[in-house]
């Protein structure tokens, strides 16, 4: 089931799919991702590609929780990745659902560019950073979920990567 994820991760998930992985880690089901969403993930996948390594299969629930938190910082303009306690949000995300996991990291981006620009600039930003790269090019993750959120309020937009090594 691995191998046909990561052959479909730059094309749409199908219903049937999409519920197979919903359900595994026991989580509610989320929306299918968007059309923006799977753009973000081919980008993500061909700078894998470009640096010799095997694209990220989509995962269901990392996209849905991926979305959600994009769609908190919307909300609240809040751009961290941890709470105010100092705990990682993502990995509060993570165990929430029951998500199993040995490894995993998140990529966040925001940006006010026009929405033909905003999807570029933020793939571009976070290859630029080198905490952010090492996300993408870590050769331990095999499987990801994107989210994006907005525009909101002066236009932003909120990207969210999720990264995860699964057993």
């Amino acid at each position: 089931m691995k191998k046909i994820a990561r052959a479909l991760a730059a094309l749409a998930i199908t219903g049937g799919l999409y519920a197979a992985l919903t359900s595994v880690a026991g989580a509610a089901a989320f929306p299918p991702m968007t059309a923006p969403e799977y753009q973000f993930l081919a980008e993500l996948n061909a700078d894998r590609a470009a640096n010799g390594l095997p694209p990220l299969a989509a995962n269901g629930i990392l996209s849905g929780l991926a979305r959600q938190r994009s769609e908190q910082m919307l909300a609240s303009g809040s751009f961290s990745h941890y709470d105010g306690a100092g705990k990682l949000i993502f990995q509060g995300l993570l165990n929430g659902v029951g998500f199993p996991y040995a490894f995993a990291g998140e990529n966040l981006a925001e940006n006010n560019y026009p929405w033909g620009q905003s999807l570029d600039q933020a793939n571009a930003a976070l290859m630029n950073n080198p905490a952010h790269r090492g996300n993408i090019l870590n050769p331990r993750f095999n499987e990801v979920g994107v989210g994006i959120a907005g525009p909101g309020a002066g236009g932003r937009f909120y990207y969210t990567q999720l990264f995860a090594q699964t057993w």
